[in-house]
């Protein structure tokens, strides 16, 4: 499943697979150059991907976005060190995710949808009404927004109920 954003037109390169970035870029070579940045090195723009010829970079730029979301709020815990993060995706919608430190690992628990459509009494998440599911990329965004943040390498990813 695959959702382009209508606000800017651009495909957000995280929602492809690898054979479908393969077939966009009609070069195995610079495929696998593009995803080593972005999966390995964590960048977040095509500009500092400095071994990818510029002319390929601004057309990169023109047509596809490696982030989408950000974040809005941190929160976090003075008694556990744990963080609530809240992030917007492009077309605004608010969600969370929430980073559980431990001595020995990190483990982040990330949101697949904004809202949620069970609408239990008990829970707060289902006081937040459904709008619509995470794409692949905006999940992905979680993680690495989380990493980020907190200069840590997430090692369990867990979903929350929603």
């Amino acid at each position: 499943m695959s959702i382009e954003p209508a606000i800017t037109g651009k495909t957000q390169l995280l929602n492809l697979s690898f054979p479908e970035i393969q077939k966009r870029f009609q070069n195995s070579y610079r495929a696998v150059q593009v995803c080593e940045w972005i999966f390995k090195r964590r960048l977040s723009s095509f500009e500092g991907m400095s071994n990818i010829p510029s002319s390929l970079r601004q057309d990169l730029d023109r047509n596809y976005h490696v982030r989408t979301v950000r974040t809005i709020k941190k929160e976090e815990s003075h008694l556990d060190r744990t963080i609530k993060f809240t992030f917007q995706t492009e077309d605004e919608k608010p969600f969370t995710a929430v980073f559980l430190p431990h001595a020995e690992y990190r483990s982040l628990c990330i949101s697949s949808q904004v809202g949620c459509a069970w609408g239990c009494r008990f829970c707060a998440s289902g006081l937040v009404p459904f709008e619509r599911n995470l794409t692949a990329g905006e999940i992905l965004e979680e993680i690495f927004l989380a990493e980020e943040e907190t200069d840590q390498p997430i090692r369990n990813i867990l979903f929350m109920g929603m």
